[in-house]
């Protein structure tokens, strides 16, 4: 939690200007196969990135580019964070019904993916295959949300985003800084709807939900959503709401 508080301390201003995102090629082994993996591996980075526009679907570099979206030799697509890229590290953690649904899937389709399309394509079948958990699958959702080239669409991955935020919510599964993200999402969700009353309840929440540091300090909010949420009530007057402009 620690790492994630600093960086979103970074993006209120700690960062330097002349920061900038450098990537450098490498390789990993395919899981799925006895080659390698040529992919592009982060070099360097800082807290400016909690504030592209993707912040407004709740999802963040590296997921937001296209460079960490890692294709191998075998056909098998996924984040550079993925399990299978790092099973040293969770050892047997992974589930081997998803190793056999994967590997059956790569047998029998194609295993040239020769661009990022085809590449994300590729992704959202194999991610669909796996035994994934809702904060997974809601992820995904806010993720193909960002991603989307037409608005319709895009609003129908945060609907389904936003009924998996609700179940986690009821159940309990989330808390702290994960959950004051979610109902931050939520606001802006109901923003998006044209629904200000329903914002203002979620973004409230979010300013109000208590959570504890690796300190074991207690906090309310906290200062990067709240910033967030004072942007979109501040838009309201202009009609013009801080997501409509996205460049990155």
């Amino acid at each position: 939690m620690r790492k994630l508080v600093y960086a979103l301390s970074l993006s209120l201003g700690l960062a330097s200007p002349a920061s900038a995102i450098n990537w450098a090629e490498g390789q990993v082994a395919d899981p799925f196969s006895d080659q390698q993996c040529n992919v592009q591996m982060i070099v360097s980075y800082g807290g400016y990135i909690y504030q592209y526009p993707s912040k407004w679907d709740g999802v963040y570099f590296p997921n937001t580019d296209r460079n960490w979206l890692w294709a191998c030799p075998s056909g098998f697509v996924a984040l550079g964070s993925d399990e299978f890229f790092n099973q040293e590290e969770v050892g047997d953690s992974i589930d081997e019904r998803e190793r056999s649904n994967i590997r059956s899937f790569l047998v029998d389709n194609p295993k040239l993916v020769p661009n990022w399309k085809s590449r994300w394509e590729r992704f959202i079948e194999l991610e669909a295959l796996r035994n994934r958990p809702a904060a997974r699958r809601e992820f995904i959702f806010r993720l193909r949300a960002y991603f989307a080239e037409d608005v319709e669409i895009a609003n129908e991955y945060r609907a389904q985003a936003a009924q998996l935020i609700e179940g986690l919510m009821a159940s309990g599964e989330i808390s702290g800084i994960g959950l004051i993200e979610r109902q931050f999402l939520m606001g802006v969700y109901a923003e998006r709807k044209g629904n200000q009353s329903e914002a203002d309840k979620w973004f409230v929440l979010a300013k109000e939900t208590l959570w504890i540091d690796d300190d074991d300090a207690e906090h309310e909010g906290l200062a990067y959503f709240n910033e967030l949420i004072a942007e979109v009530i501040e838009s309201r007057e202009q009609q013009n709401p801080p997501w409509n402009e996205r460049v990155e």
